[in-house]
């Protein structure tokens, strides 16, 4: 049986993924509402943080939700996977057919994680900033991107 180190595991399951890279907080905003107004049938979700070179990291994450169409949820290993490589800033998804005000469970859920939740409505095509009471993400790295949307 052949055996493989955790990093490895971790390349393999990145390559897999969804990753982009940006340098700046407009290219990381740009793409997400193209991203965001790609994704009609399913709640698209994402992480976002900055990797050793400060660049902004978009990692999108398999929406394992029972209801893809109304909510999302994310798998805790790819959560954590994202955070042995990244600083994590915040969480980014989609809403479908309603405003991009936080649902309960994105409050909830936001508050939970104590990351901040950036929902973009395909609806409206508007951005929400979900800022949770307790925070685990530095705020100032966050604050120009917030000043944009």
């Amino acid at each position: 049986m052949e055996c493989c180190h955790l990093e490895d595991l971790l390349e393999l399951i990145n390559s897999k993924m969804n990753k982009k890279i940006f340098k700046t907080e407009q290219e990381l905003i740009d793409f997400l509402k193209k991203e965001g107004e790609s994704s009609l049938f399913a709640e698209l979700c994402a992480l976002i943080g900055k990797d050793k070179q400060n660049n902004f990291v978009y990692q999108q994450m398999q929406n394992r939700s029972k209801d893809p169409s109304s909510y999302f949820m994310i798998d805790p290993y790819d959560y954590l996977s994202f955070l042995q490589q990244n600083e994590c800033l915040f969480v980014f998804h989609t809403h479908l057919v309603c405003d991009e005000k936080p649902s309960d469970f994105d409050t909830k859920t936001s508050e939970n994680c104590c990351f901040g939740f950036l929902i973009y409505s395909v609806m409206s095509e508007k951005f929400f900033f979900y800022e949770p009471q307790y925070k685990d993400y530095d705020v100032n790295k966050i604050q120009r991107l917030k000043e944009l949307v």
